[in-house]
């Protein structure tokens, strides 16, 4: 899932910041505003590629960057991969299969202590499972994955007193253990305040200063006991020494960040920039100075225009800068030096040079699928198993991006929606199943259905056979001669059964589970819909993906001006998943404005809401400036009878129905004004 966004000189503003929600996220704003170039940067954000063209930066633009968290790819690869297909073939699917596997390998391998914790992911909460673990810990405390196993369970029942002494237990005596770290940390975020856990802490500082851990438990401390004075002394006294140490950098910002402005402090960060162009957090401490002393031209380049493109990565997060300040991606340092696994914090920033978005190491992509509508009939996908960042391998490309064209007549990647709809339908397999009830979820109403009909040819000189619909009138029509409408919505049906049909045979393929996470971007999702069409296609695309496979979380990210596209989520918004932002032009500038969600009951109160920000719900802009003229009137206390004379003849010729409110209030403000007898 892609959880936040930031833009900064690139776009139509010089900073945008989107928080978005875990499954719907609506964009509305007027036309030019962003709300298209918001989803191709998403995509990239999601997949790293472009999909619709690269987001080039103006040339007076300082530093633009692109800051992003999602669910990665490489965070999902360290999970275990079991074989789909032994599976099937004994019957027992993949939690099941796990199981057998702890058991039949028993207790002491090496690969219990991480079998469990993924395990147990996919059966929170089984009392077996968390009675196994706790048991497992005792007796085998200096065995690898010890420390995964107790987090784990910590995490499954936070707040647990045998286990929080447990690892209080733990730490004495095993001090130099790599993963003595972790599990202080975890510790301290679930025990927060305890003076014995900040007492051990201090007492492992000491004497550790050349540790890969130190920098991590030190951090910890200062920002749970913020402002300590013997702290931030003993983070001065490490940086002395130590400054080809990968983490100086680190050290050096936690501390400039609790004394600011601290004279020292940076001068002692000038000092390290030079000479140090090509090492890790360089371009983060330059940047760190040029916020902190913006305009200042005395602060060395180096070679920037490489160093621009990358990001420092340590203990599993990553440096980002956001609002020109910088800090460590992710926020406390409480969480630690944890391996990589969940959401991952990634900064991109512009190379003018090569034209390009560096991001330093490869990219991973989002750990389940990506489905990009775009607003012109194309289509991109991504797909975990079967694209790469950059084309490492054969038959791995980037990621599908297919033209509207291309969809339909098919292209390298796939048959086509012809091709694959006709030969699914005669075969009679899972996937025309499968497409027909999802035709049937993405319809418009019960009396207007969309029913496959039989396949046949449209013309003499072109041998396919075309899908067809079959009509709320009976006929058979091509799928090829159906309204725009149609074509859009069954483009998409046909694609999401394309993508997890595909998804489900690579999996297989190289023993891996499918993913359960869908990413789903549409840009203007009511293009050539029916207003009841529009009022119903948000909902139904929330609610598909438990037509095509259960238990699949589905984030959605819709760009749209259709107040019945707003109005549609009245019965189903959930303020803690789904969230409005509105792209404002204010004073010039383009602002990301949250718009909290308040059910208005009718589309003509959507249009004078702040999220389409119509002045009136009239359909002719002269009744509209009509209303405003007699609005001014009816609130001048001045208001002379020739003057509502002349508003009253203005009225009286308007295209206004007779029985329109406007013309008996306008009239009873005349009687209490003496206007009219």
């Amino acid at each position: 899932m892609l959880q936040y966004l930031r833009l900064e000189n690139v776009g139509p503003a010089p900073e945008m910041a989107f928080d978005f929600a875990p499954r719907l996220n609506l964009l509305t704003g007027d036309n030019g505003l962003g709300k298209s170039f918001v989803l191709d940067v998403a995509w990239w954000a999601l997949t790293g590629t472009w999909a619709n063209g690269i987001a080039i930066p103006p040339a007076e633009a300082a530093a633009p960057a692109i800051a992003f968290r999602h669910t990665s790819a490489d965070a999902g690869a360290t999970r275990p991969t079991l074989a789909v297909k032994r599976a099937d073939s004994v019957g027992l699917d993949w939690p099941q299969l796990a199981r057998a596997r702890l058991l039949a390998h028993g207790h002491d391998q090496n690969e219990w202590g991480s079998l469990l914790p993924a395990l147990l992911e996919q059966q929170a909460g089984d009392t077996d499972l968390l009675a196994t673990g706790r048991a497992w810990l005792m007796g085998r405390e200096d065995q690898a994955g010890w420390s995964q196993v107790w987090q784990t369970l910590l995490a499954m029942q936070p707040g647990d007193a045998d286990l929080l002494a447990t690892g209080r237990t733990w730490l004495t005596g095993r001090e130099n253990r790599a993963e003595w770290a972790h599990v202080y940390q975890t510790l301290l975020a679930a025990q927060p305040g305890d003076a014995e856990l900040f007492a051990t802490g201090r007492a492992w500082l000491a004497g550790r200063d050349d540790r890969a851990e130190w920098s991590y438990v030190w951090q910890t401390l200062l920002a749970a006991q913020a402002g300590d004075a013997e702290l931030l002394a003993t983070g001065r006294a490490w940086l002395a020494g130590r400054e080809d140490r990968a983490e100086w950098s680190h050290v050096w910002r936690r501390l400039l960040a609790a004394q600011p402005g601290d004279t020292d402090l940076l001068a002692t960060g000038r000092a390290w920039l030079m000479g140090r162009e090509e090492q890790a957090g360089w371009s983060q401490v330059w940047q760190t100075l040029l916020a902190t002393q913006p305009g200042d031209t005395g602060l060395p380049m180096g070679e920037l225009a490489k160093l621009l493109g990358q990001l420092t990565h340590v203990g599993g997060r990553a440096e980002t800068v956001h609002g020109g300040r910088a800090d460590l991606a992710g926020g406390s340092a409480s969480r630690g030096p944890r391996a990589s696994a969940g959401p991952q914090d990634r900064l991109g920033l512009y190379d003018r040079a090569t034209q390009q978005w560096r991001i330093g190491k490869a990219l991973p992509g989002h750990a389940g699928l990506v489905v990009y509508m775009r607003v012109d009939g194309g289509f991109a996908v991504w797909d975990p198993q079967r694209n790469a960042v950059s084309a490492d391998g054969p038959g791995r490309p980037p990621a599908f991006v297919f033209t509207a064209d291309e969809l339909w007549s098919g292209n390298s990647a796939c048959e086509g929606l012809v091709r694959d709809w006709t030969s699914w339908q005669r075969e009679g397999n899972n996937a025309f199943q499968l497409l027909s009830r999802v035709l049937e979820e993405l319809a418009p109403a019960a009396e207007e259905p969309l029913v496959p009909g039989e396949p046949r040819r449209i013309a003499v000189g072109d041998p396919r056979d075309y899908p067809t619909l079959r009509m709320p009138y009976g006929e058979d029509v091509p799928v090829v001669h159906v309204s725009a409408g149609m074509k859009r919505i069954i483009s998409l049906a046909y694609l999401l059964v394309w993508t997890w049909r595909e998804h489900q045979e690579i999996c297989q393929l190289l023993g891996q589970r499918p993913t359960d996470e869908l990413v789903l971007l549409v840009d203007e999702v009511e293009t050539h819909l029916h207003p009841r069409w529009q009022r119903c296609i948000v909902p139904a695309l929330l609610t598909v993906m438990d037509t095509i496979t259960a238990g699949c979380r589905l984030q959605a990210i819709v760009a749209t001006h259709s107040p019945l596209v707003l109005a549609s989520m009245e019965d189903t918004f959930d303020t803690s998943t789904d969230q409005v932002f509105d792209l404002e032009l204010t004073d010039g500038q383009v602002e990301v404005r949250r718009l909290p969600y308040e059910p208005l009951g009718t589309a003509d109160d959507w249009l004078t809401s702040d999220a389409i920000g119509l002045r009136s719900a009239r359909g002719s802009l002269v009744q509209e400036a009509l209303l405003e003229e007699l609005a001014a009137a009816w609130n001048d206390p001045a208001l002379t009878e020739p003057r509502y004379r002349e508003l009253s003849e203005k009225l009286a010729s308007s295209s206004m129905r007779d029985t329109d409110p406007v013309r008996s209030r306008w009239l009873a403000l005349g009687e209490r004004r003496g206007f009219v007898s």
